[in-house]
């Protein structure tokens, strides 16, 4: 996630830089006292991914009821990645990869306990419709980063489409 840091944002590939711009413009939406879904569904109609509106919606809003610290965000046109937005792209990337556990992980360092079901929940309701519109905020290998082992996970917790290994 730190190779994103202080990188253009324009290293992303399309749906990483659309969900970056969407969370930036939530939050600026919801900073104003506005309704963020009424303010972000003309760009989500535009990009065919209205279906993944009302998630992103439940994501944000569950991160500003719930996090643990402070998330910071930048403009929507700043052309650089803040550290926090780093993190967030890796966890929807993660998510999208299939690999939940290193998603999981993050989601249990930035919310509240008890909002880190829905907030998994959320990103993932959020996946089908932003892959739909061709939007997958998957960021490949070449980044920096090589896709996580499984070695130290637990034995549950197993990616998308892998049998667990027992109990």
């Amino acid at each position: 996630m730190y190779d994103l840091v202080d990188r253009p944002v324009s290293i992303l590939p399309e749906g990483s830089r659309f969900l970056l711009w969407a969370m930036r413009a939530w939050v600026a939406v919801q900073n104003k006292g506005e309704c963020p879904p009424a303010k972000l569904a003309p760009a989500f109609l535009k990009m065919s991914a209205i279906e993944a509106l009302p998630h992103v919606h439940i994501a944000m809003s569950t991160l500003d009821q719930a996090a643990l610290g402070a998330i910071r965000f930048h403009c929507p046109h700043r052309g650089q990645i803040g550290d926090d937005e780093a993190i967030l792209l890796r966890l929807w990337s993660d998510m999208a990869a299939g690999d939940e556990c290193a998603a999981i992980a993050v989601i249990e360092m930035l919310v509240q306990a008890d909002a880190a079901t829905g907030y998994f929940s959320a990103v993932r309701s959020a996946l089908p419709g932003l892959e739909a519109a061709g939007l997958s905020p998957v960021i490949m290998a070449g980044s920096g980063r090589e896709p996580p082992a499984l070695l130290n996970a637990p034995r549950w917790c197993v990616r998308r489409g892998q049998r667990p290994t027992g109990r």
